[in-house]
Formats: structure tokens, C-alpha cells, sequence
């Protein structure tokens, strides 16, 4: 457990009052992690890959990314192809 009643019991209001708002948004996050904790039978690599999705999808839904602009992006992709053609030859 990561803490009990005991630990929160000041803030207990405000914790819930944050949970069933941010319970919408992040539902999948919320399943993805806590399966888990209630499916303890779940193949090692599964779990794995849950946390794995629970991280992406809580990363997308709050972390403030930008696109970045077509011609870096161009740039980027150019790059790993060269370093990929280049690994694949030996080079």
C-alpha cells in the first residue's frame, strides 16, 4: 500500500475531490496501472506493458508537448535512417 487513511486523513477531501476530477481524463491511465495490483496472476511481460502504456498515456494527456516544425521533423527521421543504413551495413 502506498499509504494509508491515516496518511492523507488532513487532505482526505481535497485527494478525492482530485481523483473523481481527474478520473475522466485519465481513465485508461488509471486501469492500465491498478490492473496490476488486481490481477496479480498477469504474465510478467504484460504487466510490463501496461505500466509501459499507463506512462505513455499519462505523458500525453498532461505533459504539454509541441509539434515540432515539418522540416526538423524531416531532419530527425533523415538522421536515424542514416544511422540505421549505416548499423545494418556494419558501417
Amino acid at each position: 500500500m502506498l499509504f494509508s487513511l491515516y496518511d492523507i486523513e488532513s487532505q482526505f477531501s481535497l485527494i478525492m475531490q482530485r481523483w473523481f476530477n481527474s478520473f475522466e481524463e485519465l481513465d485508461s491511465v488509471f486501469n492500465l496501472f491498478f490492473s496490476i495490483k488486481y490481477k496479480p496472476d498477469m504474465y510478467l511481460e504484460n504487466q510490463f506493458i501496461n505500466l509501459a502504456q499507463a506512462a505513455e498515456s499519462y505523458h500525453r494527456r498532461r505533459i504539454n508537448n509541441q509539434a515540432l516544425p515539418n522540416e526538423e521533423y524531416q531532419r530527425r527521421i533523415e538522421v536515424v535512417l542514416i544511422v540505421f543504413l549505416m548499423n545494418m551495413k556494419g558501417g
